[in-house]
């Protein structure tokens, strides 16, 4: 923007569009010398607020639990008792093990235990079921010999799936021989968390 020579008298001449364009039949070479650049108006007023955007986390939930004796049948998964709750957005808590989904979406799952076998068997199965029915990509086995009896198991793993509103979430065990005794200690030794990606 330039302050440009027009009939005589030096005016300032706001030209956003085109600074150097002739203004009075002066080119802008003859306009620079003639004043000061046009200076910014005042500040107009504040735009209203837009609306706000969705929360970065919208739905999330845990459940975890211990203490708790568990049986395990043969080939048939036993969900895990998880019967505290915790802090929770768009799930509710179902069953003594269930966290159900409010929300379509991808969900990151994660799911852990400490188990102890006091009763022998060769191995068990670990997966997540939704809606009671296993989730076979989710399906891990642990193994172990009667040389080491008894033992304690870690299970720590995490899946992401695509669920839909009023699906239920599980973490299950169950083993490959009937009969099979595990047991969570009174520590908080299961638990069950998700979060909508």
């Amino acid at each position: 923007m330039n302050s440009c020579y027009d009939g005589g008298i030096c005016q300032d001449k706001c030209l956003p569009s085109n600074p150097c364009q002739q203004c009075g039949g002066i080119g802008c070479d003859a306009c620079l010398g003639c004043g000061l650049p046009c200076q910014p108006g005042p500040t107009g007023p504040t735009g209203p607020t837009g609306p706000a955007g969705p929360s970065r986390v919208a739905a999330y939930g845990t459940r975890y639990g211990g203490g708790t004796t568990l049986f395990a049948t043969i080939r048939v998964p036993n969900a895990l008792p998880l019967p505290t709750t915790g802090p929770s957005q768009n799930v509710t808590y179902g069953s003594n093990s269930d966290i159900i989904v409010g929300l379509d979406g991808d969900y990151l799952i994660e799911y852990y235990a400490v188990l102890s076998r006091v009763d022998p068997a060769q191995g068990f199965d670990y997966l997540l079921t939704r809606n009671g029915n296993a989730v076979t990509e989710t399906q891990g086995l642990a193994t172990y010999s009667y040389a080491t009896y008894p033992e304690t198991f870690l299970l720590s793993a995490h899946a992401i799936l695509t669920l839909n509103a009023g699906d239920a979430i599980a973490f299950a065990v169950y083993t490959i021989i009937t009969g099979t005794y595990f047991a969570l200690s009174e520590r908080v030794d299961a638990r069950l968390s998700l979060v909508r990606l």
